[in-house]
Parts: C-alpha cells; structure tokens; sequence
C-alpha cells in the first residue's frame, strides 16, 4: 500500500493512520511526504503473528517544518520494522513509541537523515518490553 501526502505550498496538512492487523496479516506501506508542512501520525496494532513493514520516505525543503509520530503495540510474535529517511528540514521531529505486550514480539527501527545547511531532523524512541523473549533494535544515522 502506498499513501502520498500531497499538499499546497504553505499549506498545513494533519494526516493520521491506523492500522490494525490481525492474526497472521502481513502489511507492507509505503508514506510519501513531499516539501510541505505536516504534522502525522501513524497507530498501529498487530496481533498475533502478524508483521508491518513501514518505508516513510520525506523530502521537505529547509524552510518547512514535520512532525511525525509512529506508535505500535504488537502481541505474540508479532513484527514491525520501520524505515525512516528524511532530507532534513527547517525543524523535522519523528518520535517512535512500541509496546511489545506478549512473547516474541519483535521491532526493528532504522532511519538516515540526509541534512544540509542549517536543516534539522529530531528522532525520539521509546521501546518498552512489557513481556519476556521480545527483542528490538534501532539504528538510525545523520549525514
């Protein structure tokens, strides 16, 4: 699934998502944020064996401002792994929230900031493992 946010210049766009997978679905989605000003969200809950691929890819010019938000909780064996790249902005926040609730749930978070000028870009992760036997990993650089 891919969702484009596409918005006028100087606009303000709100865009918020939920996404609730059941025992053994399998969702893969792609987020495009072109150059303009937003503030999103994206809720997730997976339930057993399930797993969400999320690829969000944001190109905003120095000028613009973002503030993304990416929260999941996953049951027994269930899998997240979310890809966030950014060119940088004038101010660009992306905070990560995951409850890993029963055994075996699994996150993998992973992001690259592309910045130049006086660009910005803020990552913020919370990962709490509520169970026994879940496993998580984040690795996120700035160029």
């Amino acid at each position: 699934l891919q969702i484009i946010h596409a918005s006028t210049k100087g606009s303000l766009s709100f865009p918020r998502i939920q996404i609730a997978l059941g025992a053994n679905a399998e969702l893969k989605l792609v987020q495009l944020a072109p150059a303009s000003n937003d503030i999103s969200c994206i809720d997730a809950t997976l339930d057993e064996s399930s797993r969400l691929t999320l690829y969000d890819l944001s190109s905003p010019s120095n000028s613009a401002w973002q503030m993304h938000a990416f929260r999941a909780s996953l049951k027994r064996n269930s899998y997240v792994e979310a890809f966030y790249a950014r060119a940088g902005s004038g101010n660009a926040r992306t905070s990560f929230k995951v409850d890993l609730l029963e055994e075996g749930a699994e996150a993998l978070l992973q992001g690259v900031s592309l910045l130049s000028e006086k660009a910005e870009s803020h990552i913020h992760g919370r990962i709490e493992h509520k169970a026994p036997s879940c496993r998580s990993r984040q690795h996120f650089k700035a160029i």
